[in-house]
């Protein structure tokens, strides 16, 4: 991404697995049995103006299949641009609706700038340092989405440094 890497510092996690837990996962009066669950589940790997990435869609397929065997609606995206990230996200909050446990699997390239994590789309022409906030995603409003509708939020994030230029 050119002159971009100057300005990002490590990312959020290289070639391996976050798992956050956002609100706790054992919670008094969560019956998970037959809680409501929802799930958002994002692979990126066909990058326009980045390294194409092998594995992220084939392991979000992978967990789609997995958590919809587990009895999880699953709202699912790949190879998402912006905009078509942005539609996913607010599908998700629509499925959190009464939910009580939603989760969030996001896999390809990820930054971390002065401490805020983003999701990278696609489409993104990080060129220019000022381009982050208008070209990426904060993960952190797919976190404050889950905080507010569900009583137990899980998140794993699988990133891929976005090589130097």
């Amino acid at each position: 991404f050119g002159q971009a890497s100057s300005f990002m510092t490590p990312p959020l996690v290289g070639l391996g697995v976050l798992v956050l837990p956002v609100r706790g996962l054992l919670l008094p009066g969560v019956d998970s049995q037959h809680a409501k669950r929802a799930a958002l589940v994002i692979g990126n790997g066909t990058y326009a103006e980045a390294v194409t990435l092998t594995n992220p869609v084939n392991c979000a397929l992978d967990i789609a299949d997995k958590l919809r065997s587990i009895g999880f609606e699953v709202i699912e995206g790949n190879d998402l641009g912006k905009r078509e990230l942005e539609r996913k996200i607010g599908e998700f909050s629509d499925a959190l609706e009464g939910a009580g446990v939603g989760l969030f699997y996001y896999a390809g390239h990820g930054l971390q700038v002065e401490g805020r994590n983003y999701i990278v789309p696609v489409d993104a022409r990080l060129d220019m340092p000022v381009k982050l906030q208008l070209e990426s995603v904060p993960i952190d409003e797919v976190l404050d989405i889950m905080e507010q509708q569900t009583k137990v939020s899980l998140v794993l994030v699988a990133t891929i440094p976005l090589p130097e230029a």
